[in-house]
């Protein structure tokens, strides 16, 4: 998170709405930020931030393990299994060497090896277990987890099979999550009875079955039943072609489940153009000639038109809560500016900072945005310490780059409680972790960075 969101102009969103509120406002003075400005803090921050988990990771933070909470969850949870085909790149192979335990939203219960358990996840030795070919992994998560083992290399669905039967053209299916309707003609018969993929023209991926893990290497045998939910491969039009289907209770489509483009010579076309697009929307903004803003729009404009995006993702991308959640801190901190607060805060921090030199005040402006990004959000709480720090740098004569610059690396490194970043709270419950262990990891490298980050920066800006 650190390098990616203090290493370039555009490696979090409150970078660009930060700085461009900051040309707007009257206090300002300093010189524009290049693009990769950033980076000569981030890299150092990077570097400590790395040693400091490695080193001390294994004595802050309790190894992860399969608590009741875990265990009931896993009843809720999808189960789905994956095989390793001959040839993948994870035969020979640890489980932990394969990433495979790291998958998002997603936690692997079993290995099993010629139909016979091998590890389990409480295990001891399950993570250094070698993989083999033929080897079946069975998973447990949410619709979305699953759907993103799809696009994990070296293994495949159990159903593989059944899905190449579906046809070729895989980026026009995806998933969808549908519950059996118990007025519907599915009830109390078996899969293959009713010639699930043949009749909707789908295959059963996952299954979720109230008050059962148990999990299935042929769906062909499962007896159905009211209130069973698949997880199924179809058409990226199942939902409304099957809309009134009285087999259904509920269909609902997976979001960013479509398989990804590879191993078409027009696939490799396509990631060519990605890369040279990023690569030129970057040197045109650090060399002055466009802003970042029209060049992502020409940019996106052009992977629609080669079909790297449909028109459907692109729309999907464009996040209304961000907007509404930017555009709502942005109303705060004008009014915050108008009636003078600013003023006021900027004034009462530099009283508290008196005593303490440059350093103090820069280190009183990085802790103060740190503890509020770390309940209300860095985008937001940047915005509303805007003016308040630039304010407090004219007052005190110094460089209004310098205070920004240690507003932002504050605001992206707040690390002291769950909802400082959303993959935060994704980790805590797949990681049996508590409210103190994130505070406990995080004051320590909260204080690492809070000193290197205001030194560097008054060696560089001041």
């Amino acid at each position: 998170m650190i390098l990616g969101g203090e290493g370039s102009l555009i490696g979090s969103t409150l970078n660009i709405v930060a700085l461009s509120q900051a040309k707007e406002s009257e206090n300002w003075d300093g010189d524009d930020v290049r693009f990769f400005e950033f980076g000569y803090v981030s890299l150092p921050l990077f570097v400590i931030s790395i040693l400091y988990v490695v080193l001390f990771s294994p004595y802050l933070l309790k190894a992860r393990q399969q608590n009741e909470a875990s265990i009931r969850q896993a009843a809720k949870d999808y189960l789905a299994v994956f095989f390793v085909p001959e040839g993948s790149w994870m035969v020979g192979n640890s489980i932990d060497l394969s990433g495979i335990t790291r998958c998002p939203q997603v936690t692997l219960r079993e290995v099993e090896r010629n139909l016979r358990p091998i590890a389990i996840t409480d295990s001891k030795y399950y993570i250094d277990l070698i993989i083999q070919a033929g080897d079946c992994f069975i998973f447990s998560g949410s619709s979305e987890g699953i759907g993103n083992l799809r696009n994990f290399k070296g293994i495949f669905p159990i159903v593989q099979k059944q899905i190449d039967l579906l046809g070729n053209r895989r980026r026009r299916r995806c998933l969808f999550e549908v519950v059996v309707d118990r007025h519907g003609g599915m009830a109390y018969k078996t899969v293959s009875y009713i010639k699930f993929r043949e009749t909707f023209e789908a295959v059963i991926i996952a299954i979720r079955r109230t008050g059962s893990t148990k999990h299935y290497y042929k769906y062909g045998d499962l007896n159905i039943r009211p209130g069973d939910s698949f997880l199924i491969e179809a058409k990226n039009y199942f939902d409304k072609l099957r809309a009134n289907d009285t087999n259904f209770a509920l269909i609902r489509a997976v979001e960013n489940t479509r398989p990804r483009r590879e191993g078409k010579t027009m696939d490799k076309y396509r990631a060519v153009h990605c890369v040279l697009g990023v690569i030129i929307m970057v040197v045109l903004e650090s060399v002055g000639i466009a802003d970042i803003c029209s060049t992502s729009w020409i940019l996106a404009v052009t992977l629609i038109l080669n079909k790297t995006l449909t028109l459907e993702e692109a729309k999907r991308a464009i996040r209304g809560d961000i907007i509404l959640n930017n555009a709502a801190a942005l109303g705060v901190a004008r009014a915050i500016e108008v009636v003078g607060w600013s003023t006021v805060l900027g004034h009462r921090m530099s009283s508290l900072s008196t005593g303490f030199g440059l350093f103090g005040v820069l280190c009183g402006v990085f802790l103060s945005t740190a503890w509020m990004s770390a309940f209300v959000g860095g985008t937001t709480t940047a915005l509303i310490m805007l003016e308040p720090v630039l304010s407090l740098a004219n007052e005190l004569d110094s460089n209004t780059k310098l205070f920004f610059m240690v507003l932002i690396f504050g605001a992206n490194s707040s690390f002291i409680t769950q909802f400082s970043f959303q993959i935060m709270s994704m980790i805590m419950i797949p990681g049996s972790y508590s409210h103190q262990d994130i505070f406990r990891f995080g004051i320590i490298l909260q204080i690492l960075l809070l000193f290197t980050s205001v030194g560097l920066s008054i060696l560089i800006w001041d």
